[in-house]
Formats: structure tokens, C-alpha cells, sequence
């Protein structure tokens, strides 16, 4: 079963309570987004190896400012790196957008940018930061590098 409905648009929590025979069943809450506050930045993995072959995914999530997600961002981020690594391209899940993926930089599509890293064949800990408009603050993660050598590699 699938049942939809229009409400107006307003900040805060909109909820759902299912009844069945005027009892209480499944109840559900969605909190609206604010305006874009901050970028919230992960990365994929914990560490990776020094080989040039490990590639961790940092994804950049446009956020408001108590942590909700803002699903219609689309603010341009832009990523930089210090450590034993390289920024190899960027993208954001959108199929349509034509700008170059050798970049350093990318505009969030449904509040998301992504920057894809890789080793410089050196040790020690990779860290991206990721910026984006005038008031919004920036992110950080990093990833260590080690010498582990992958399974299979020679």
C-alpha cells in the first residue's frame, strides 16, 4: 500500500502516526534542513596501503546547523589534501553535470560532493579538507598510510 500527500513546507519535524482499530501502530518523524551551516567530511576506510592502488572516497555532506542534512544543496566545494597522497578527481553523483572530474573542486548535488584520493607511495596520515560558501564551516578527515601490503600483490 502506498499513500501520499501534500503539506505545506515548514521548519521543524513533521510526523506520521499509523492507527489501526484507534490503536497506535507505526509512527515515523522527518526534521527539516536549514539553510547550509556546515560540510561534514568522511572518508570510506580507516587506512590504506602505500601502493598507489588504494583509493579512499572522501565524501563531502552539505549540512545545517544542528547536523540535518540539506537535501537541495548545491553549493561548490572544494577539496585540498596535505600528506603522502593526491586528489585524482571529483564528483558528485549527478549524471548530467558536465564539469571536469580532474578537479579539485565540485558544486554538491543533493548535498553531496565526493573527492577520490590516492597514495604517493609514502607513509603517514593523508588529510582533506573541504571547503565551501562564505558561512559555511569547513570539514576534515584524514586517512592513515601504511606500508600493509595487499592481499595477492607482489
Amino acid at each position: 500500500m502506498h499513500l501520499e500527500w501534500n503539506v505545506p513546507w515548514a521548519t521543524g519535524t513533521l510526523r506520521v502516526e499509523g492507527k489501526r482499530g484507534g490503536n497506535r501502530g507505526r509512527e515515523r518523524g522527518v526534521k527539516t534542513a536549514g539553510a547550509a551551516a556546515k560540510v561534514a567530511l568522511s572518508v570510506d576506510r580507516s587506512a590504506i596501503s602505500a601502493d598507489g592502488r588504494d583509493w579512499p572516497l572522501f565524501a563531502a555532506d552539505i549540512q545545517d546547523a544542528t547536523g540535518v542534512l540539506v537535501p537541495t544543496a548545491a553549493n561548490a566545494v572544494s577539496f585540498s589534501l596535505t600528506g603522502p597522497g593526491e586528489i585524482v578527481g571529483v564528483d558528485n553523483g549527478n549524471a548530467i553535470d558536465t564539469s571536469l572530474y580532474k578537479s579539485t573542486s565540485k558544486n554538491a548535488f543533493q548535498r553531496q560532493a565526493l573527492a577520490i584520493v590516492r597514495s604517493t607511495g609514502a607513509t603517514g596520515p593523508i588529510v582533506v579538507t573541504a571547503s565551501s560558501s562564505v558561512g559555511v564551516r569547513v570539514g576534515l578527515a584524514q586517512c592513515p598510510v601504511s606500508r600493509v601490503r595487499l592481499s595477492g600483490a607482489r
